[in-house]
């Protein structure tokens, strides 16, 4: 087991040199918290860790297939793309704008702040991507992509033409869609069309059910992305059943978030930003998507028993933001960790090692890997002194009574720097080679009597 250590779980640490280590992440966290505060929107607190729990366990006993260790979830069937995401091993995403012909109150993106007829240089972005990576999958989005059809079926041809392989998918709307735009889409071989919804959609959707279901005359995958919002469970079940009687390919169910704008919009709606969003939280100076809504989560895992309870065919998918985080993680630490004290986490691709702080602990973990000969560890001099090791290495100190720090690194680039301005100290060291660094990203609390290896990293 590991303990999270938030602000409330300072008393559990005995050993004060840890938490020297410790407090420099819990204070960019609460920076983090004061600063989505002040947006205005209100915060849930710690939520509901049991209600989730048990919805997870309905949901395996149902036959669901759990993915990137339960942030990605579905039933049925899975789109291609979303199969590459959590990783982003060759999956390419085209903003060919960011403009668009609605104005919804939670889009990541605040359209009323662009530049109208904004068009971007899909084609070096592809050829920079390409560069760098395989082109396995290629989304199109935006914005409203096809707001600009010329460009966006340039794209798509542009993409069809030097990839022919990749699975292209187009994000849309659905308003300017028709017979004719289906066709062009199909020649340039679009592969996925995916309808990027809300519920209100559906309250007189005649048209858009014809448009979905037009859609499937052309497009071999017909898809539907909607977020979750707290309070929809009941719409949202049938909106499943109609789409089931349409017989696309699945809906993703997308964790409904707080965009960190339009906070008069969600106060209204009572929804509350859950926090903190995930146990890991990866902060730089790269512009942050948004938050967790409180709930969205729960009513998604809800939408899946329904699903399954209803036996759909469809393939329904739960998508969690931070499912949606996870590909630039991995991407950073992937083939970092050749440090032999580092282990590559497969729950959460962040790199991980153990710290024990104080020179009586640190005299005791050493007497015990003398005697197993172990080698692969260091000392790390400073105020708060400390060594360092593999994980695999905590299970040989089971008689020992110590805290012991599990670390959470991501590997950066020069350019990238902490968050909110904190400058790093003690365990955060940096360790710059090849242009990357080593920054610390969270020290939780354990001890050798309750880790487990496996389960636990």
């Amino acid at each position: 087991m590991i303990i999270d250590v938030s602000k409330d779980a300072i008393p559990r640490i005995r050993n004060v040199y840890l938490l020297y280590h410790i407090l420099p992440g819990l204070l960019i966290r609460e920076d983090f918290r004061q600063a989505i505060k002040n947006t205005g929107i209100e915060l849930e607190e710690a939520p509901y860790r049991k209600e989730i729990e048990k919805r997870l366990d309905l949901l395996a006993g149902k036959g669901a297939v759990f993915r990137n260790n339960g942030k990605s979830i579905y039933l049925n069937r899975l789109s291609p793309a979303c199969a590459l995401c959590d990783k982003g091993e060759g999956a390419l995403t085209v903003d060919v704008t960011h403009n668009c012909n609605r104005n919804c109150y939670h889009c990541f993106g605040d359209t009323s702040k662009i530049p109208k007829g904004q068009i971007y240089d899909y084609p070096g972005a592809v050829d920079a991507f390409a560069e760098m990576s395989e082109v396995r999958s290629m989304a199109l989005s935006g914005g409203e992509p096809l707001l600009y059809k010329s460009h966006a079926l340039n794209c798509l041809g542009y993409v069809d033409e030097q990839f022919p392989e990749a699975y292209k998918r187009l994000y849309t709307n659905g308003d300017f869609l028709d017979a004719d735009v289906l066709r062009e889409l199909q020649e340039v071989h679009l592969d996925e069309i995916r309808f990027s919804i809300k519920h209100t959609d559906f309250d007189d959707w005649s048209t858009l059910r014809k448009k979905i279901a037009l859609s499937g005359d052309f497009i071999p995958n017909v898809m539907v992305e909607m977020p979750v919002m707290p309070g929809t469970l009941a719409v949202m079940k049938d909106i499943l059943v109609q789409l089931d009687e349409l017989e696309i390919f699945g809906i993703n169910l997308c964790e409904f978030c707080y965009c960190m704008h339009h906070a008069k919009e969600y106060n209204e709606r009572s929804y509350k930003a859950k926090f903190p969003p995930f146990k890991t939280l990866y902060l730089n100076r790269r512009q942050y998507p948004g938050i967790p809504v409180a709930g969205s989560d729960l009513e998604s895992y809800d939408l899946l028993a329904f699903a399954g309870d209803r036996g759909l065919k469809i393939g329904v998918h739960y998508c969690s933001l931070e499912n949606r985080l996870t590909s630039p993680i991995y991407e950073m630490n992937y083939g970092q960790a050749d440090d032999p004290v580092g282990y590559f986490s497969q729950k959460d691709f962040f790199i991980k090692n153990a710290i024990v702080c104080g020179q009586e602990d640190i005299l005791q973990v050493m007497k015990v890997f003398e005697r197993h000969g172990v080698k692969d560890c260091r000392i790390v001099d400073g105020p708060a002194k400390y060594i360092e090791f593999h994980v695999g290495g905590i299970a040989l100190l089971k008689d020992l009574d110590i805290d012991i720090g599990i670390v959470s690194s991501v590997m950066e680039s020069d350019a990238s720097s902490p968050a909110l301005g904190r400058e790093e100290h003690g365990a955060s060291v940096k360790a710059r080679e090849y242009g990357k660094r080593k920054r610390v990203v969270k020290i939780d609390l354990t001890h050798p009597g309750i880790f487990d290896f496996e389960k636990d990293v």
